[in-house]
């Protein structure tokens, strides 16, 4: 009978400290991801100054940050401001998600 107990309470504590890490980590996500939205749209902003804001805005669309990074080589190295929209572009935006 005890050692169901402690079974049980060892049981319990583990599942605690797993929920907590795992809210640690997502909190952890949330914020490379917004970093690394943050460092794309600054890049756009930095070399293509005149890129419709709307298409700026689609950067907070995309959260993965293989993505992400994947996206910030390619607008560095874009030769022009229509590559930079065209890739912009092609990112899902909050509707096309929501519909998904």
């Amino acid at each position: 009978m005890s050692s169901d107990l402690i079974t049980y309470l060892v049981n319990e504590h583990v599942a605690e400290v797993e929920r907590k890490y795992a809210d640690e980590l997502q909190q952890t996500r949330t914020a490379l991801s917004r970093a690394l939205q943050e460092l794309v749209e600054d890049a756009v902003i930095f070399r293509f100054p005149a890129t419709p804001a709307v298409l700026v805005r689609n950067i907070r669309s995309c959260t993965d940050a293989e993505q992400l990074t994947a996206l910030h080589h390619a607008i560095l190295q874009a030769p022009d401001q229509p590559t930079v929209e065209a890739l912009l572009a092609a990112l899902p935006t909050d509707g096309a998600r929501r519909s998904a």
